[in-house]
């Protein structure tokens, strides 16, 4: 069993469903409704403690009633929340989630305390890091945060896997050249590089300007298209197509492929095999609606 550290941000999450996601000073009825505690970081979290992972959150919440009520919700899914600390005059960061029937969605964010996440609040005590087989984190965190995270995963040794959920024109990737895997998607690549990617060339073009700067494992989710990698030590990027599926909610899809993908890299699975597997997954999630109803529905055991 694998043991993996989610630094994780920690959002009072609403979803609601519509037929069309409205525009400015328009009006929609939602067809249903959804709250719990989410983020990019605790669907991947959620994704790798069904896996069968030991997974450790550690984060920040708001001394107010939704902290409160979040706390209570991810300790029901399992998860010890000893390190999950609760800042004294704080609010919780909260998220709300438009999702139209074709499975596309708006999303907008109030980050609330999660801007303090230090060093200090996800490594309280200095020598436990070599304990992890993985830490998985991103750009949610202040930068400064996360440059330290990677220096600290190289010194100890212990793999870093990095997603780019926002801040993406403001990150240093030179700062993050020794982080063992680089995962944004298309419109995270886009911001990062300036660039557009409207194609799979345009896709490998993106890489190998990324490759300039980082050392370690590239890969860029192209939402239906797929995804294209560009392993370390290759010379070369390779593409991956993943089946089309029609409809559904493809929110969240992204978080399950990047959790399926660390939880088979952590059982020592080749990339190739790897990445194919969490693209299968990633495609069923699609099919289910609701991030919640997603996360607790998929079919984590099955033979993949």
């Amino acid at each position: 069993m694998a043991r993996i550290l989610v630094t994780s941000d920690i959002y009072s999450e609403s979803q609601y469903f519509v037929d069309e996601i409205p525009k400015a000073n328009q009006f929609q009825i939602s067809s249903d409704f959804k709250n719990m505690p989410g983020s990019k970081m605790l669907n991947a979290a959620r994704v790798l403690h069904a896996l069968g992972n030991n997974v450790e959150i550690r984060g920040l919440v708001g001394d107010d009633q939704e902290g409160a009520l979040m706390l209570e919700k991810i300790k029901a899914w399992g998860f010890n929340i000893d390190n999950i600390q609760k800042k004294e005059g704080e609010k919780t960061g909260h998220i709300v989630v438009i999702t139209d029937k074709s499975g596309n969605s708006s999303v907008t964010l109030y980050q609330g305390v999660n801007t303090q996440l230090t060093p200090d609040n996800i490594f309280p005590h200095k020598t436990d890091l070599h304990q992890y087989d993985f830490v998985y984190t991103g750009t949610h965190l202040p930068l400064g945060t996360l440059y330290e995270i990677v220096e600290r995963c190289n010194l100890e040794k212990v793999k870093v896997f990095i997603d780019f959920p926002n801040k993406q024109k403001e990150v240093d990737l030179t700062r993050l050249e020794n982080a063992d895997y680089i995962v944004p998607n298309r419109q995270e690549a886009e911001l990062m590089l300036g660039i557009r990617i409207h194609d799979i060339e345009d896709a490998k073009k993106a890489l190998n300007l990324l490759r300039e700067r980082i050392d370690g494992t590239i890969i860029i989710t192209l939402d239906k298209e797929g995804c294209i990698t560009f392993e370390k030590g290759k010379t070369d990027p390779k593409y991956y197509e993943t089946t089309l599926v029609n409809g559904g909610d493809a929110t969240g899809s992204g978080d399950i492929f990047r959790a399926k993908l660390v939880s088979e890299l952590a059982k020592g699975i080749e990339l190739d095999i790897a990445i194919k597997n969490s693209l299968k997954l990633a495609t069923e999630s699609v099919k289910i609606v609701g991030v919640d109803e997603t996360l607790k529905s998929l079919d984590y055991k099955s033979s993949w």
